[in-house]
C-alpha cells in the first residue's frame, strides 16, 4: 500500500521516530513536573499538550506527508487525542493514585498503551 509515493514500512518508521521523540517529551516532562512537585493530572495535562503539538507538526508532515494546516485532519487529530489525554489520565492515576505504582512506571505504560491507538486511527482516519 502506498501513501502519497511513501511505503507502508517506511511510514511505520516514520511513525515510529515521530512516536519515539513524542513519549520522550511526554515521559521526560512528566517526570520533571512530578519532581517539582506538580500534581500528577496536572503533569499529565501538561506533558501531553507538549508532546501532542509536537506529534501533529511530526506526523502531518513527516509521517503522512499531509499540510498541517488541513481542518478536517486537525480536528481528528485533536478528538483523537482528547481520547488520548483521557487515556493517559486513566492510566497514569489508576497506577500512581489507587495502586500506589511509582511516576516512572505510569509514564512507560502510557507511552506503550496510547502508539498502538495512535498507529491505528491515524492512518485510518486521521490523516486518511
Amino acid at each position: 500500500m502506498e501513501e502519497r509515493g511513501h511505503g507502508s514500512l517506511t511510514q511505520f518508521l516514520c511513525f515510529a521516530l515521530i512516536g519515539a521523540a513524542t513519549a520522550l517529551i511526554f515521559a521526560v516532562g512528566y517526570v520533571v513536573l512530578r519532581e517539582t512537585g506538580v500534581p500528577a493530572a496536572t503533569a499529565t495535562t501538561l506533558s501531553y499538550l507538549a508532546a501532542i503539538t509536537f506529534q501533529y507538526i511530526g506526523h502531518s508532515g513527516f509521517t503522512f506527508h499531509r499540510k498541517p494546516r488541513d481542518r478536517r485532519q486537525f480536528f481528528r487529530f485533536l478528538a483523537l487525542n482528547g481520547a488520548g489525554l483521557v487515556m493517559a489520565m486513566a492510566i497514569t492515576l489508576s497506577l500512581t493514585e489507587y495502586l500506589g505504582a511509582p511516576d516512572w512506571a505510569a509514564s512507560v505504560a502510557v507511552i506503550l498503551v496510547l502508539p498502538m491507538m495512535n498507529w491505528i486511527f491515524m492512518r485510518l482516519w486521521v490523516f486518511a
